[in-house]
C-alpha cells in the first residue's frame, strides 16, 4: 500500500493504517476490519488506499476544511453507497468556499451535502464489536469532532482528533468559524478524557497533520493542555 504504515497493535478484530498528510492535504486513516473498512478525513483519492478503498463503508469527517475532505466528492462518485458522516454543526460549515476555507489553497471549492449528521456522544457501531463514538470538541471550527474507537473486547483503542489537538499544538481558531472561548473549554474537556473515559495510560492519539503522540504525554507537555500557554 503506497506510503502506509500500520498505527495501531494489531487487534482481534482491526488495524489502523496511515497515508501522512502533505501541505494542502491532512492525515487520513483507515480502520481495517472483517466485515469492511472505514475511512477518516477523506483527503486523498481512493486510488491512494489500493483495494482498501473498495472496501470503505463509511467515511468520517473530523470537520469541514478543504484540507481534510477535500476528496470526499471524488469517493462518493466512486462509491456512492458508501456515506460521509459529519458532526451536525458542521453540515453547513464544509459545503461553501469561505468556510472550508478553500480559498486560501488557491481555489474555490463547494462540497455536496453530508449524507448522515453525527450527534455529540453518538455511538457509530461500524460492525460487530466495534464502535467509534463521536466526541464533539468545537474551536477550531463549529463542529469539530474527535472519534474514540474501541472495541467491545478490548475497550478504547485511539483517538483521532482532527484539527483538534496536535502532538505540541491545539487548532487555531482564527478561520471562519473558530471560536477562542470554546477551544478553551475544548482544551480542558480533553485534559479530562482518559479520567473520565477510563482510559489507559498512554493512550494513542492520531492528529490530522504531523506525528502521532498520547494523550497522557499531551495533558503533561502541550503547552496549551498543561497552561502554560493560552488561545
Amino acid at each position: 500500500m503506497i506510503k502506509t504504515c500500520k498505527l495501531a497493535a494489531e487487534s482481534s478484530l482491526l488495524q489502523v493504517y496511515l497515508l501522512p498528510g502533505t501541505n494542502d492535504r491532512s492525515n487520513s486513516y483507515l480502520i481495517a476490519a472483517a466485515e469492511g473498512a472505514y475511512l477518516i478525513d477523506p483527503s486523498v483519492t481512493p486510488d491512494m488506499w489500493g483495494d482498501y478503498a473498495s472496501k470503505v463503508r463509511m467515511i468520517f469527517a473530523t470537520h469541514g476544511h478543504y484540507d481534510h475532505i477535500r476528496e470526499c466528492d471524488n469517493w462518493r462518485a466512486v462509491y456512492p453507497t458508501v456515506p460521509l458522516c459529519i458532526e451536525k454543526d458542521e453540515a453547513e460549515h464544509m459545503q461553501h468556499a469561505v468556510t472550508n476555507v478553500s480559498t486560501l489553497f488557491g481555489c474555490e471549492a463547494e462540497f455536496a451535502a453530508p449524507d448522515c449528521l453525527l450527534e455529540p456522544n453518538e455511538v457509530v457501531e461500524l460492525e460487530k464489536g466495534i464502535e467509534l463514538t463521536v466526541l464533539h470538541t468545537p474551536g477550531h471550527t463549529p463542529g469539530s469532532s474527535c472519534y474514540l474507537l474501541k472495541t467491545v473486547e478490548e475497550g478504547p483503542l485511539c483517538l483521532f482528533t482532527g484539527d483538534t489537538l496536535f502532538s505540541g499544538s491545539v487548532g487555531r481558531v482564527d478561520f471562519p468559524g473558530g471560536n477562542a472561548m470554546m477551544m478553551k473549554s475544548t482544551i480542558d474537556y480533553m485534559c479530562s478524557l482518559a479520567a473520565v473515559l477510563h482510559l489507559p495510560e498512554k493512550f494513542p492519539v492520531y492528529p490530522g497533520h504531523g506525528a502521532c503522540t498520547d494523550l497522557d504525554y499531551e495533558c503533561r507537555y502541550n503547552l496549551f493542555l498543561n497552561g502554560t500557554l493560552h488561545i
